[in-house]
């Protein structure tokens, strides 16, 4: 539900010549990212024939608009006028909940020992801690596909790498702060690595690209190093079902 009388708070702001950036109280908060996503839908609906894209982040919203058929300044009139006048608690959001293998092996989970040892925590409680937390999908950025899941229970809280490594395993799970993510392709990155997903999360033969969209849950399970590999198999064969990842 969305409390109206927060509506207040949001502040549109020209930025450039074709977006207009919806910005609201500047915090990670679900309530807050679960108002962005009603507002990015209701936009995208509302004002079709104009409005190309929107792109939520935690707490703001970047407006993609054809500046062509309307100026920044109507746009913003606009959305002010209609955010005034729509009682969008009643707008549900859609969303769903997956339910994400994870092989924390210490051949995957490379930083396990020495988070152990930072956090006074035994691996073993590493991972049921991780385990036990239901995480929103706040955004995707950083790389394509990559979600920003929050938030980890503050015992398992970790701070970044000073130094990052040049190259991150596609499919790793890290750690960063009270955030964790799956590192959806080889990259740089300086979070600590705790355990590897075998599900990829993007599926360049498909028109959505990924099944995972902002606003939705996850939780992780354990999984063995065999269970793995045999789903990895499975899905370079085409065989994996990812409608079972549903809960």
């Amino acid at each position: 539900m969305i409390d109206q009388s927060k509506m207040s708070d949001i502040r549109l702001i020209t930025y450039g010549e074709s977006h207009v950036l919806l910005k609201m109280e500047q915090r990670i908060d679900p309530t807050i990212n679960g108002t962005i996503h009603r507002l990015s839908r209701f936009i995208l609906d509302r004002f079709r024939g104009f409005v190309l894209s929107c792109t939520p982040s935690y707490c703001s919203l970047l407006i993609s608009f054809d500046h062509s058929k309307v100026n920044a300044k109507a746009l913003i009139s606009m959305l002010n006028q209609v955010l005034q006048d729509t009682d969008l608690s009643r707008k549900p959001l859609d969303s769903k909940k997956y339910l994400l293998p994870v092989c924390y092996d210490l051949t995957f989970g490379i930083d396990l020992r020495s988070l152990s040892k930072t956090l006074s925590l035994s691996i073993e409680e590493i991972i049921r801690i991780h385990c036990t937390q239901t995480y929103l999908i706040y955004m995707k950025g950083f790389l394509p596909g990559f979600l920003y899941l929050g938030e980890a229970d503050g015992r398992i809280a970790a701070n970044r790498h000073d130094v990052p490594r040049k190259k991150v395993k596609q499919g790793s799970v890290g750690l960063a702060g009270r955030q964790t993510g799956i590192y959806p392709s080889n990259a740089p990155g300086g979070w600590q690595i705790i355990g590897s997903c075998p599900i990829p999360l993007i599926q360049w033969d498909s028109p959505e690209l990924s099944i995972f969209n902002a606003g939705d849950q996850i939780k992780f399970k354990s999984i063995d190093i065999s269970a793995h590999a045999a789903i990895e198999k499975e899905i370079k064969m085409g065989t994996f079902d990812f409608q079972s990842l549903s809960i």
